[in-house]
């Protein structure tokens, strides 16, 4: 049977023009965290709980109802069950200021990374040898001595692989973090696991330093007593 049997064509052609006219929108945008991190709940660090089976809480950026120009970090748990420990919420603000404070004022060198292309004994043996033919043309054998030393040491070279080699990059570590726009200092900071606690007074954060041997965090090193 046809669909025109069952819709005449020019009520169907009516019905795609309107669908067309529609503004299509998409679902629900999920609103990103613009926080710079996502700590962990320091004043449950290391309890296997229920709502948090490894002992490592995720605190999320959240604002009260009644409070949306003061942004707070709130413990949220980990695994299946997922429930914070109950234990105060941290300024969002006050606790970002800390860390890019001591971030930022970290004295270590950079190293950065710097890319090696594969290195092809062929095409240097190549060059080598053009550049043999025109000093020897000239008459300068002191240099054709030279680059036949230059072309035995690269026919003995294995090849390299390309790959990356750190190099100093002239600034301290503070430096080159303070350096980077907002979405790159968040990409820096996921390298970093921050702690941070508050008992209404002070905020004490710090960060963790080693792991146990199935890949939990078990050292913290704290920056706020």
């Amino acid at each position: 049977m046809d669909a025109e049997e069952l819709i005449p064509y020019p009520i169907w052609g009516e019905a795609v023009m309107a669908l067309e006219s529609r503004r299509h929108g998409g679902g629900k945008k999920r609103t990103p965290n613009a926080s710079l991190f996502i700590p962990v709940c320091l004043a449950c660090f290391g309890d296997f709980r229920p709502g948090c089976n490894n002992g490592y809480s995720k605190m999320y950026r959240f604002t009260y109802p009644d409070r949306p120009d003061f942004p707070v970090f709130r413990c949220t748990g980990s695994g299946p069950q997922r429930r914070g420990c109950g234990a105060r919420t941290v300024p969002h603000a006050e606790l970002e200021a800390i860390v890019l404070k001591v971030i930022g004022s970290n004295p270590q060198r950079h190293m950065a990374k710097v890319f090696v292309p594969s290195a092809d004994s062929e095409s240097v043996l190549k060059d080598l040898g053009r550049r043999i033919a025109e000093a020897a043309a000239i008459g300068d054998f002191d240099a054709v001595a030279e680059l036949n030393a230059q072309a035995k040491a690269a026919s003995e070279r294995e090849p390299s692989r390309p790959h990356y080699d750190l190099t100093e990059s002239g600034m301290t570590k503070g430096e080159y973090f303070t350096s980077l726009g907002h979405l790159e200092q968040r990409k820096y900071l996921k390298g970093h696991t921050i702690v941070a606690s508050y008992d209404g007074l002070r905020i004490t954060a710090g960060e963790v330093i080693s792991n146990d041997d199935d890949g939990r965090p078990s050292a913290v090193h704290l920056w706020t007593p």
